[in-house]
């Protein structure tokens, strides 16, 4: 039997047994793959630089947009005040009453830039009349002698007999005396009654009616209503361009570009009533 002396030195002889498992080594391979893979050089990121020349255009030029926006501003403002102006200064061509656009002899009349002497210059006829001036021998030029000759085709000599008209002719005739009349000799609302009788009696009235007629039977088919009324219009202006002008003035004097002084040079009514 072993002594208690012996088994001591025989237990102090022996390694104790270790109780932890070991630990797995390292796969030296997918180490050095891993190593790899994490020291690979990281991609290269590229960001596009605008050339100076893209990034001229991409930067808003405000202070030259704002210079054109205000240029376009005032020009459009002044087109449209100018506009304005000659309207105006153009209706009263037709005498503002009648219904019917610009005459074409107010489309020809140079505007001077002064209102007033525009106004004048649209409102009071110039010249001969186209077509039928030279064949009767009227002119704006001469407005005593062409009241004569205008009276004589309604009612004198040269007459033009509203029975001989035809149908169609009296139609236009009645249609045209009732839209104008010579409301500043004697009051009268129209040249002519609904039956193609004269409203009223003065030589200015006659002189409208002889113009309507002439051009109605001898050249109808080169005007048109408006274009007729127009031309009686025309006339009342030359025999009454005080009146005519007031008209003008009343019709802008909103504007304050007017000069009403100078209606004292201009005369009341030309001719005899």
């Amino acid at each position: 039997m072993e002594t208690k002396d012996e088994k001591m030195k025989t237990s102090k002889g022996k390694k104790p047994r270790s109780t932890a498992r070991p630990t797995s080594t390292p796969n030296k391979k997918q180490d050095g793959k891993s190593l790899a893979k994490n020291t690979s050089k990281p991609k290269k990121t590229t960001t596009s630089v605008p050339k100076p020349t893209d990034i001229d255009k991409t930067i808003p030029k405000t202070k030259d947009n704002s210079s054109n926006t205000i240029i376009t501003v005032l020009i459009i403002a002044l087109l449209a005040l100018v506009m304005f102006n000659q309207y105006n200064i153009a209706q009263i061509g037709s005498e503002l009453s009648a219904p019917t656009t610009s005459s074409a002899a107010v489309a020809q009349v140079q505007l001077s830039g002064d209102p007033l002497q525009d106004a004048i210059n649209v409102a009071i006829p110039t010249g001969t009349p186209e077509i039928y001036g030279n064949e009767i021998g009227v002119s704006f030029d001469d407005p005593i002698a062409s009241l004569d000759i205008l009276d004589s085709y309604d009612r004198r000599a040269l007459a033009i007999d509203f029975n001989t008209m035809t149908d169609e002719q009296k139609q236009r005739y009645i249609y045209v005396g009732q839209r104008t009349t010579c409301e500043y000799c004697c009051g009268a609302t129209s040249n002519v009654f609904k039956d193609g009788r004269p409203a009223c009696g003065c030589a200015h009235s006659a002189a409208m009616r002889g113009v309507a007629k002439y051009i109605i039977t001898e050249h109808g088919a080169e005007y048109t209503d408006d274009q007729i009324i127009t031309e009686m219009n025309r006339w009342k202006a030359l025999f009454f361009p005080k009146q005519t002008i007031q008209k003008v003035l009343a019709a802008q004097q909103e504007t304050g570009q007017l000069d009403a002084s100078a209606l004292n040079d201009l005369p009341g009514m030309v001719g005899g009533c």
